[in-house]
C-alpha cells in the first residue's frame, strides 16, 4: 500500500468512525500539502501551511491554561486566523464562541457572560465595544498574536477533544430578545457537513465563497465543511461585489452564497462586468425573501440552480436543503423539500407508509393516526403516537377514506352529546375553524417558517385549499 493509500484510508476510519474536526483536519492537510486552502486579500495559503499554523496556535491556547470544555471568545471580521483559532481550539477540546462583532456593546456584554470564556482573541478596533470581560486573558489579533504564534516551534500535539465534545457556539439573531447560543459538537459539524455536500453533489476540489460573516453558521460551516474535503476557501471580509466577481470567474464554487438584498447588486454587476462564472454548482439561499425574477437571472448568469433552503443556527442547512429551482425557472412555488424519519423509544424508525400505499403492520387505531408531510409537491405519510395528533373532528366526508383519526371513546361520547343538545344542526364555522374547532392546543402543526416556502405538517383545510 503506497503512503497517499495510507492516508486516504486512515481519513475513511476517521469519517467512519465519527472522529473529531480537528484529526479530519490533520488528516486532509497530510493528504493535499500543496494545495490553496485561503485565498486573502492575494495571498495563498497552503495546506501545509495552516497546519503548521495551527499548531502553533494550539500551542499559544494551551499557554494561555485553555483545557477541554473551556471556552474562547472570539471577535473578529473574515481573516484566515479566524479558522486557525477554530482549528486549534478543536483540537483542545475547547469551544470557540463566534461573536457578532455588529452587536450593540450591551448585546456583546451579555454574549460573553453567557458563555464565560476563559480567553478573549479581539481585533484591536473590535475591543472597544467589549464592556464585559476585560478582567479575562485578552489577545489581540494582529502583533500580539503573530508575536505568541512565532515563540511556538509548530510541533503536532494530540488531539484531546472528543466526538460530542462542542466544537463552536453560534449565536441566534435575538428576533424575540437577547441572542441565544447554540452549541455545535464535532459530530454535528461533521454531520452536517456529510449532508449538504452529499445532497447537493459537491465535490471535493470546488470552493466555497466565505463572504458572510465568519461568525454566522453559513460561512462557519461551509467553510470548515471545505476544509475537510480539501478544497478552497476564498475570504471576503463582507459583501463586496468586485472582489466576489473574481471568485466566481476563477473558482469552480460548489455553493455561492446568495441572500435577499444583495441578489440583485451581484446581477447588476455580472451584467455591467460580463462576468463568465467558471463554474457554479448551486447558488442562493432562502428563496422565499428574493424576488421571483432575480432569481430567474441570477441563475441564468451563474448557469446554476437556486437552492430553495430553509436552515438555522441549531441545525444547519439541513434538514430542509433539497429543493433546487431551475436554471431561468421563475418560481411559483417555494415548498422546500425534505426527508422526515420518526424514532420511537427504542429507536427504531416509526412504521412509514411504502410507495405502493401499502401501511404494514397494523397499529391501534386510536393510538396512531396518519399526518402527511409537506415535502415540494409529493408528501409522506407517516404514523405516530396520537398525543401528535388532532383530534380530527367534522372532516370532510371524501377525506375519511384517505386518512381516518380515530378519537378516543370519551371524545367521541362528548362530541355525540353536543350534537344532541343542539339539535343535531351544529351549524360548521368557515375555513381552519371547521377543522381544527377549539382545540387549537392539539393540533399537531409545527411550522419552521411563514409565507409560500413554509415547511410544515398540512392540515387538511391547507390540503383541500392546495388541492395536494
Amino acid at each position: 500500500m503506497t503512503g497517499q493509500n495510507r492516508i486516504e484510508t486512515s481519513i475513511q476510519t476517521s469519517a467512519g468512525s465519527i472522529a473529531t474536526v480537528g484529526a479530519l483536519f490533520r488528516a486532509c492537510a497530510t493528504l493535499h500539502t500543496g494545495s490553496i486552502v485561503l485565498e486573502y486579500r492575494g495571498r495563498h495559503i497552503t495546506y501545509a501551511e495552516l497546519l503548521d499554523r495551527v499548531h502553533r496556535a494550539t500551542a499559544v491556547l494551551a499557554a494561555q491554561g485553555l483545557q477541554r470544555g473551556d471556552r474562547v471568545a472570539l471577535l473578529s471580521r473574515n481573516r484566515p486566523e479566524y479558522f486557525e483559532i477554530e482549528l486549534a481550539a478543536a483540537n483542545l477540546g475547547a469551544i470557540t464562541t463566534c461573536l457578532n462583532w455588529r452587536l450593540s456593546p450591551r448585546e456583546l456584554a451579555y454574549c460573553v457572560d453567557l458563555v464565560s470564556p476563559k480567553l478573549l482573541i479581539v481585533e484591536p478596533d473590535l475591543a472597544l465595544n467589549l464592556t464585559s470581560g476585560n478582567e479575562r486573558a485578552k489577545i489581540e489579533i494582529g502583533e500580539q498574536y503573530e508575536q505568541l504564534m512565532a515563540r511556538q516551534d509548530g510541533r503536532s500535539a494530540p488531539i484531546v477533544a472528543q466526538p460530542e465534545d462542542g466544537l463552536v457556539i453560534l449565536y441566534t439573531s435575538g428576533t424575540t430578545g437577547l441572542p441565544k447560543g447554540a452549541v455545535v459538537s464535532h459530530r454535528a459539524m461533521i454531520m452536517r457537513a456529510l449532508v449538504f455536500t452529499s445532497e447537493l453533489g459537491i465535490a471535493t476540489s470546488e470552493a466555497f465563497v466565505a463572504w458572510a460573516p465568519l461568525f454566522h453558521m453559513a460561512s462557519t460551516d461551509h467553510g470548515l465543511a471545505t476544509l475537510l474535503r480539501g478544497g478552497t476557501v476564498v475570504i471576503i471580509d463582507g459583501f463586496q461585489v468586485e472582489p466576489l466577481l473574481g471568485a466566481i470567474a476563477a473558482h469552480r464554487i460548489g455553493w455561492l452564497v446568495l441572500i435577499p438584498g444583495m441578489v440583485e447588486a451581484l446581477v447588476d454587476g455580472m451584467r455591467t462586468q460580463r462576468t463568465i462564472a467558471k463554474g457554479v454548482r448551486v447558488c442562493g439561499a432562502m428563496a422565499d425573501l428574493v424576488p421571483p425574477h432575480s432569481i430567474a437571472a441570477a441563475t441564468e448568469l451563474l448557469q446554476a440552480p437556486y437552492l430553495n433552503s430553509f436552515g438555522s443556527t441549531e441545525t444547519g442547512l439541513p434538514p430542509a436543503s433539497r429543493a433546487l429551482i431551475s436554471i431561468g425557472e421563475v418560481p411559483t412555488r417555494l415548498s422546500k423539500r425534505a426527508e422526515l424519519v420518526l424514532r420511537g423509544e427504542a429507536g427504531r424508525p416509526v412504521r412509514q407508509r411504502r410507495a405502493d400505499g401499502n401501511a404494514g403492520r397494523a397499529r391501534h387505531p386510536r393510538r396512531y393516526g396518519v399526518l402527511r408531510l409537506l415535502a415540494g409537491r409529493g408528501g409522506q405519510c407517516v404514523r405516530f403516537p396520537r398525543r401528535l395528533v388532532p383530534h380530527g373532528r367534522r372532516f370532510p366526508a371524501q377525506r375519511r377514506r384517505l386518512a381516518r383519526f380515530r378519537r378516543p371513546r370519551q371524545i367521541h361520547d362528548q362530541e355525540r352529546r353536543r350534537k344532541r343538545l343542539s339539535g343535531g344542526n351544529r351549524t360548521r364555522p368557515a375555513g381552519r375553524q371547521a377543522y381544527y374547532g377549539s382545540c387549537g392546543r392539539a393540533r399537531a402543526r409545527h411550522e419552521m417558517g411563514r409565507g409560500a416556502g413554509c415547511l410544515h405538517f398540512m392540515s387538511r383545510w391547507q390540503r383541500d385549499r392546495s388541492g395536494t
